[in-house]
């Protein structure tokens, strides 16, 4: 027997307005699926927080090589 799934319930539990128990197996799958590719890619805060990180040790690097 093929469940039924409900996307708008999976797309709740992965924004994290509800909890992952609300979902039947077909459901916990998509939202694993989901949340496994969602996680793999870093979010516009973390880009922009690594971007400057990233300037700050160049500019540390050429501080060092000056002095």
């Amino acid at each position: 027997m093929k469940r039924e799934i409900n996307k708008e319930l999976v797309q709740r539990v992965l924004s994290g307005e509800l909890s992952t128990e609300v979902l039947n197996d077909a459901e916990a799958e998509l939202w694993l699926d989901l949340f496994v590719e969602k996680m793999g890619k870093p979010g516009k805060d973390e880009e922009a927080f690594f971007a400057a990180r990233r300037e700050r040790c160049r500019d540390l690097d050429r501080r060092e090589r000056n002095e």
